[in-house]
C-alpha cells in the first residue's frame, strides 16, 4: 500500500492521512506501507532539500509519534524509510565553492533510529501486541540499515 502525502498536507503539517491509515490498519498494516510526497513534480530539489518536508517528517516523529518502523516496509528495495531518514538526518553544508550540499549526520541517524524505535515500542504497547513484534521490528530495522548503509548482513 502506498500512502501519498500532498504538498498542502506537508505545508499545513497535516497528519490525518497517516493517522487514518493507522486507525484503519493497526491490526493488519504491519510492515507493508510505502510513503511518497506529491505536488513537487516540477521542483528540481530532492525531498530532503525541501524545508517543509523536512519539518513535516521531524514533526511526524517527535510531535505526532508516528510509528513509522511498525508500518513502513522494511524490504531492502523500499525507499520510504530511507527517504524519511535522509529528511531527518541531512543538514545543509556549504562547500568551499559556495555550493550547498546536504550531508547526513551520523548522530542524527542514530537519533532517527532510536526515536522511531521508541515510537514503535509505544505503539505495540498501546495496541497490546505481543512483545515479540518489538524484537522482530528491531531485527528487521537493523538488517535494513545494515543493507542500506553497506553492512555485511545482505541476507
Amino acid at each position: 500500500m502506498e500512502l501519498v502525502i500532498d504538498q498542502e498536507q506537508v505545508i499545513n503539517k497535516d497528519f490525518s492521512v497517516i493517522k487514518e491509515y493507522i486507525e484503519e490498519n493497526w491490526d493488519i498494516g504491519y510492515s507493508q506501507l510505502e510513503i511518497s510526497f506529491s505536488g513537487l513534480e516540477n521542483d528540481k530539489r530532492e525531498i530532503f532539500e525541501v524545508p517543509e518536508i523536512r519539518e513535516w517528517v521531524i514533526n511526524s516523529i517527535h510531535e505526532e509519534k508516528i510509528p513509522w518502523f511498525f508500518f513502513l516496509s522494511k524490504d531492502v528495495s523500499s525507499s520510504s524509510i530511507k527517504a524519511l531518514a535522509v529528511c531527518y538526518c541531512a543538514e545543509p553544508v556549504k562547500q568551499e565553492n559556495g555550493e550547498i550540499r546536504y550531508m547526513p549526520l551520523e548522530n542524527k541517524m542514530y537519533q532517527f533510529i532510536m526515536v522511531n524505535h521508541s515510537n514503535s515500542v509505544e505503539f505495540v504497547k498501546e495496541y497490546k501486541f505481543n512483545e515479540c513484534f518489538n524484537q522482530e521490528i528491531s531485527y528487521l530495522i537493523d538488517k535494513y540499515f545494515k543493507n542500506w548503509l553497506g553492512g555485511k548482513n545482505k541476507k
